[in-house]
C-alpha cells in the first residue's frame, strides 16, 4: 500500500477468492473507514493513511486461476489505460514492482519470475509468442512442463509464476 500510495491518486482491486467474502466486507469498512474502526475500537480516529488510494475487494469468479484474478480486476475497473498487477503470494521486497510497471508503455503488464522446470509445478508457466500471453499453465508436473517445452521449444517462454 506504501508503495501503490505512491503513485498518488489510484484506484485499487484486490481480488480475493470468494471464501474469504466475509473477511474482505470487514476489511472493506476498516481499510476505507477508519473512523468505524476507531469507534468500535474505542481509540483516537486518525487520518486516513493513505488518502489517495480508493481500495475495494471483489471476490474473484470464473477458472481458478492467477491470470482471471487480473482479468475480475480489469472488468471491475472497465478497462483502464494502465493496470499493474502484484499478487500477494509473490512478493518482491524492496524491488518496487509498482514503480517498474507504472514506467511501462504498454497497457496492462504483469511481473513474473522467469520460467524454470523446477518451479514450474508450484508457480505456473506463461507461454508467449513474442510479447503476447498465448498459454497459461497452472502449476504442470514434470511430465506435462517437459510435454510443454517440447511444443513450445521456438518461441519466448515468458516465464514462470
Amino acid at each position: 500500500m506504501e508503495e501503490i500510495a505512491e503513485l498518488g491518486k489510484v484506484r485499487a482491486v484486490m481480488v480475493h477468492h470468494p471464501y474469504y467474502s466475509q473477511f474482505a466486507a470487514w476489511a472493506t469498512r476498516v481499510l476505507n473507514m477508519p473512523s468505524d474502526y476507531d469507534h468500535v475500537a474505542g481509540t483516537a480516529p486518525e487520518a486516513q493513511r493513505w488518502p489517495g488510494v480508493s481500495l475495494e475487494l471483489i471476490a474473484q469468479s470464473g477458472p481458478y486461476g492467477d491470470i482471471t484474478s487480473v482479468l475480475n480486476a480489469d472488468d471491475h475497473l472497465s478497462h483502464p489505460d494502465d493496470l499493474y498487477v502484484m499478487y500477494a503470494d509473490n512478493l518482491y521486497p524492496r524491488a518496487q514492482p509498482v514503480m517498474h510497471l507504472s514506467g511501462m508503455e504498454a497497457g496492462t503488464a504483469v511481473i513474473a519470475r522467469p520460467y524454470t522446470r523446477s518451479e514450474a509445478a508450484q508457480r505456473g508457466v506463461i507461454v508467449c509468442d513474442s510479447d503476447r500471453m498465448i498459454r497459461l499453465v497452472e502449476k504442470p508436473d514434470d511430465r506435462a512442463a517437459r510435454a510443454l517445452e517440447a511444443r513450445y521449444r521456438d518461441r519466448r517462454q515468458c516465464s514462470g509464476l
